[in-house]
C-alpha cells in the first residue's frame, strides 16, 4: 500500500467520522404514530433536544447548582437548558480560539503564543456573552410587554364603562382582543387563575412576579383595592393607564437623550484628532531646538 492509497483510505475514515458524530448531533425524525402510540392518554411528554445547544444544555442542568435568571428566561420564552447551553458551548468554542489561531498561523510561518490568561479571557467572555443577550432580550421583552399592558389597561377601562357584568369578564375580553404576545399571557393568567378559583388579581400579581413586571403589579393592586363592582374602577385603571404612558415617554426621552451624547463622542474624537494633527509639527519644532 502506497502513500496515496494510505492518506485515501486516512480521509475517508475521517469523512466517515465526522459524518456519524453529525448524525448523532442532529436528532431524529421517528414516525408520528409511533410517537403516538408509546406516548400514554393524558401526559404530555417533554420535546427531545433539538441541536447542540439543548444537549449540552441538558447534560449542564444536572450539574449546575447556581441560581439562574428565571424571570428573564421566562420573559424571554427560552428555557433553562437553552440558556446553559449557549453559555457551554460558546465558553468551549471561545476556549478552542486561541490554540487554533495559533496553529493556523504557525502553518504560514508566524509563531504567536496565546497566553494562558488570554485563553482564560475567551472563556469567560464566551460564558458571559449569553448572559449580557438575555439581560437584553428580556429588558426589550419587557417594555413591549408594559406598552401593551398601558393599551390592555385603556380596554379594561372601556369594558367596564360599557358596562360589562365583573371586572373579571372585562379582563378576560379586553385581553382577547388582541393575539400579541403580552395579551395571551394575560389571558392564560386568567385562565389559569379561573381554574384555580381565585381572584383575577391574584393571577396578575403571580404574572408579574413571574415576569418580574412591576407595572402589571400595579395594575392588580389597582383592581384588589376597587374591589368587584366599585364605580371607580374604570376610572382608577385610565388614571394607571395615563401613569404607564407617562413613564414610557419618560424612558424613551431617556434613551434619546442617551443617544444624543453618543452621537457626539464620535465629534470630539475627530475634533481631537484634528488638533493633533495641527499642533503636532510644533511640538516637534520645540522640541528640536531644545
Amino acid at each position: 500500500m502506497n502513500a496515496l492509497q494510505i492518506a485515501v483510505l486516512a480521509g475517508g475514515s475521517l469523512a466517515l467520522g465526522l459524518l456519524l458524530i453529525g448524525l448523532w448531533l442532529v436528532p431524529a425524525h421517528p414516525a408520528l404514530a409511533s410517537i403516538a402510540a408509546l406516548v400514554p392518554v393524558r401526559r404530555v411528554a417533554a420535546p427531545p433536544p433539538e441541536d447542540l445547544y439543548d444537549r449540552a444544555g441538558a447534560w449542564l442542568t444536572r450539574r449546575y447548582r447556581s441560581p439562574l435568571p428565571e424571570a428573564d428566561l421566562a420573559v424571554s420564552g427560552k428555557s433553562a437548558e437553552r440558556y446553559l447551553g449557549e453559555r457551554l458551548v460558546l465558553a468551549a468554542v471561545f476556549a478552542l480560539a486561541g490554540p487554533l489561531v495559533s496553529l493556523a498561523l504557525a502553518q504560514v510561518g508566524v509563531a504567536l503564543a496565546i497566553p494562558l490568561a488570554a485563553s482564560v479571557a475567551l472563556v469567560g467572555l464566551g460564558w458571559w456573552l449569553p448572559s449580557s443577550l438575555l439581560r437584553t432580550q428580556a429588558a426589550a421583552r419587557r417594555l413591549e410587554f408594559v406598552q401593551a399592558l398601558s393599551a390592555y389597561v385603556s380596554l379594561v377601562a372601556i369594558e367596564r364603562s360599557a358596562g360589562v357584568g365583573s371586572v373579571r369578564q372585562a379582563l378576560e375580553e379586553a385581553a382577547g382582543i388582541a393575539p400579541c404576545w403580552p395579551f395571551l399571557e394575560i389571558r392564560e393568567s386568567l385562565e389559569l387563575s379561573a381554574r384555580q378559583r381565585v381572584a383575577a388579581w391574584d393571577g396578575l400579581e403571580e404574572l408579574s412576579a413571574h415576569l418580574a413586571i412591576p407595572e402589571l403589579e400595579e395594575v392588580a393592586g389597582v383592581l384588589r383595592l376597587a374591589g368587584h363592582e366599585d364605580a371607580q374602577v374604570a376610572q382608577n385603571l385610565r388614571a394607571l393607564s395615563q401613569s404607564v404612558r407617562v413613564k414610557l415617554l419618560l424612558a424613551e426621552q431617556a434613551r434619546a437623550n442617551a443617544v444624543s451624547q453618543r452621537m457626539g463622542l464620535p465629534l470630539i474624537a475627530m475634533a481631537l484628532c484634528i488638533i493633533a494633527v495641527l499642533i503636532t509639527p510644533t511640538i516637534l519644532r520645540l522640541l528640536t531646538l531644545m
